[in-house]
């Protein structure tokens, strides 16, 4: 199976830096158009099925991508959402203290669990159990519109990529991992160059 990890497009409270993990505020104007820009893309990878979290913002994202009606619409999977951030939830980077702000740190890299919120490891298991799901349909292509944190996860989980060696994934883009011969990373954070209509790596 080829796994297409589609990050949903900007929220209110991505504009404002905000940590959103469960919590489900919607796309701003500008989270709308990325995701109507980016329907192209993900349809050129003729996708078979979609699914996303079902959070509002990985669902409207879905729905504005404009997928062809012979793409298989899945229902809403929860294991797809985003990490729980439990008390860090709302909260912007610089409000955090010295000490909560270095355990955001460890927190980026797999290495610690927001008070109240979610392990890696439990991101990790879901998301997998998830991505197993899907593979089990004999699907051959499938986009998956979901969040970061699971995008990050699964690229741990299943191609061995090291949390400290990813950096963030930016809102709107697209990652893709094969499940043979053996798992392994095909493209990171790609989406559509505004500037030539190809696509880049970024």
């Amino acid at each position: 199976m080829r796994l297409i990890l589609v990050r949903h497009g900007q929220s209110e409270w991505n504009a404002l830096g905000r940590l959103q993990g469960v919590s489900d505020p919607p796309l701003s104007d500008a989270g709308r158009a990325e995701a109507v820009a980016l329907g192209p893309f993900v349809a050129a990878l003729a996708p078979e099925v979609a699914v996303s979290s079902d959070l509002r913002r990985a669902v409207v994202t879905r729905e504005l991508l404009g997928l062809p009606a012979t793409v298989a619409v899945a229902e809403d999977d929860p294991r797809w959402r985003e990490s729980d951030l439990g008390e860090w939830t709302g909260r912007l980077p610089g409000d955090l203290s010295p000490a909560e702000h270095a355990d955001f740190l460890r927190w980026r890299v797999g290495r610690h669990t927001p008070p109240g919120g979610e392990s890696w490891a439990r991101t990790r298991a879901r998301v997998a159990e998830a991505a197993r799901d899907l593979e089990a349909t004999g699907a051959r292509r499938a986009v998956v519109v979901t969040h970061g944190g699971p995008v990050r996860a699964l690229c741990h989980e299943l191609a061995g990529l090291d949390p400290e060696a990813m950096v963030p994934v930016a809102n709107a883009t697209v990652t893709i991992i094969e499940t043979l011969p053996s798992p392994h990373l095909v493209a990171f954070g790609m989406s559509p160059d505004p500037r030539s209509g190809d696509r880049h790596l970024g």
